[in-house]
């Protein structure tokens, strides 16, 4: 290999080393307030909270900086692209296929999926369900459609 590629691999590597060093420099006061929380022995479980929840903002501001973003999608219909179900609920007088609780949250990295979010999903109640035959039971038992997790 010749000089000029190794420097420019150099080159490269210490810049990629410089944005990495940069990203994790702005964890460090989230650690630290993370941990002043752990030592926290007083019995103003309030003012502890409080701390935690700035804690959290903090974090939140620092994801945002970096563009990522949450995903909304309680009380939207299920998106097997952004969400996984982890579960469906009787929900009454909600649409088949809406979001009716969320688990976990979901995060954008700009355009790209990070993490699905985890979500209950709505499923028609027992009244709005099909007459009984043996096929409408087992249509019940299948996992929602574009899901990754089985429904039970």
């Amino acid at each position: 290999m010749d000089i000029l590629a190794r420097l420019g691999w150099r080159k490269r590597d210490r810049a990629g080393l410089a944005g990495r060093k940069r990203l994790l420099a702005q964890f460090l006061p989230v650690l630290d307030n993370l941990e002043r929380a752990l030592a926290y022995d007083g019995e103003n479980i309030h003012a502890l909270r409080a701390g935690v929840q700035q804690t959290l903002k903090g974090f939140e501001a620092l994801l945002a900086s970096e563009g990522v973003r949450t995903i909304s999608v309680k009380g939207l219909p299920f998106d097997p692209r952004t969400a996984e179900a982890v579960g469906t609920y009787d929900a009454a007088g909600v649409a088949e296929n809406i979001v009716v609780e969320l688990v976990q949250r979901g995060y954008m990295l700009g355009s790209e999926l990070l993490r699905p979010a985890k979500v209950i999903v709505a499923k028609p109640q027992e009244s709005e369900r099909t007459p009984h035959h043996e096929h409408s039971r087992r249509r019940l038992c299948r996992p929602v459609p574009g899901s990754r997790t089985r429904v039970r």
